[in-house]
């Protein structure tokens, strides 16, 4: 199965997975494969054999899905930053993304942890390579899990901020200080 995980609503692209979902199916429907739906509906989602939703899940049975799908999808193009993308990494699972969303796809292309797609032909051509070939996803979601290893663990969180502690420090540094330059007057005219 292939999952989405959040608020099902058109701002996060559900209208558009949905769409392309139907029309990639209608081209291909004898592919076993369901589309997984997790959290809270704000839209109609469509009533299809192919399409489950299991309602807002808890903490855990979330992470039992990244670690038991073929892939996470993730239609949004305006996100600013996607955490269930990175969830999914770190549970080694590859993302399917959105090719006009700049920061998802920026981010899949630099862990090289996914694909992604820009219509209905590309989703299908994604999900299928996928689900036929579960090494190129298990390559794929443990290139994500490096990812998430070397660049959001807390470890490298916090040495990244003492980096720039330290940067700021070593410029602040090399800049005369003007704590005990001599400053001019405050008195006014008619002080006396």
């Amino acid at each position: 199965f292939v999952l989405y995980i959040g608020r099902v609503v058109e701002s996060k692209g559900c209208r558009d997975l949905f769409d392309r979902w139907a029309k990639w199916r209608a081209r291909e429907p004898g592919r076993r494969v369901t589309l997984v739906l997790a959290g809270h509906p704000e839209m109609p989602i469509p009533a299809r054999d192919d399409v489950r939703h299991v309602g807002v899940v808890s903490e855990q049975e979330k992470y039992d899905a990244l670690a038991a799908c073929t892939a996470l999808v993730v239609p949004e193009v305006l996100s600013s930053m996607s955490m269930v993308t990175l969830e999914a990494w770190a549970c080694g699972r590859p993302v399917i993304c959105d090719a006009r969303s700049a920061v998802v796809w920026g981010m899949t292309r630099r862990a090289r942890a996914g694909l992604a797609q820009r219509d209905a032909g590309e989703l299908g051509e994604i999900v299928g390579m996928l689900c036929d070939d579960a090494a190129l996803a298990d390559r794929l979601g443990a290139s994500g899990k490096a990812f998430v290893a070397r660049t959001y663990t807390w470890p490298r969180i916090v040495q990244t901020y003492l980096d720039m502690f330290a940067e700021v420090r070593t410029r602040n540094a090399e800049r005369p200080s003007t704590r005990n330059a001599e400053r001019p007057s405050t008195r006014t005219a008619y002080s006396a």
